[in-house]
């Protein structure tokens, strides 16, 4: 082996060193930029959580109010049997109590009224409740809100007739 073929090995040799010594230099950047994107996913993920979770609590306590119910007769119930044997000779109109996004909309519902002779008769809408006509009336209550646009209540309405 001759002089020159050693300092030739030399040579690779420090090159060597010095392309390790960049790979190590580059190695470091790398390892910093990831502990910063390591950092920022973190946060990212930490600030979602709390938006996620704040957004949730802000709804319950703004919306805790919120409701569509039929309000009830004396008897508690919500459907009224009326007749000269009855207690109630009388319909009267309960409605219902509505309240959607932390605002009363009661006043926006809309009642609709259906008759039946008995049960196996088709219902047909009327304008009120006869209590001269014994029959099934039904009292359907819509509201045109949003969050309550797919429910619709319906109060029973029975009226007797006189017994024979």
């Amino acid at each position: 082996m001759s002089y020159s073929n050693m300092k030739a090995q030399k040579v690779s040799r420090k090159k060597l060193d010095t392309n390790i010594e960049i790979s190590r230099s580059s190695s470091n950047k790398a390892k910093r930029s990831l502990a910063k994107l390591g950092i920022s996913w973190i946060c990212l993920v930490v600030a979602l959580i709390i938006g996620i979770a704040g957004g949730y609590f802000t709804s319950k306590l703004a919306f805790a109010d919120d409701t569509f119910y039929m309000n009830t007769y004396a008897n508690g119930k919500t459907e009224i049997y009326i007749g000269p044997e009855e207690s109630a000779q009388t319909y009267t109109e309960q409605g219902v109590k509505c309240v959607a996004f932390g605002k009363d909309i009661s006043a926006d519902c809309t009642i609709t009224y259906y008759y039946r002779e008995d049960q196996t008769a088709d219902a047909v809408k009327v304008e009120k409740v006869d209590e001269t006509v014994a029959g099934f009336y039904y009292a359907v209550y819509t509201t045109s809100s949003i969050k309550y646009s797919s429910v619709t209540l319906i109060r029973d309405i029975i009226v007797l007739g006189e017994e024979q």
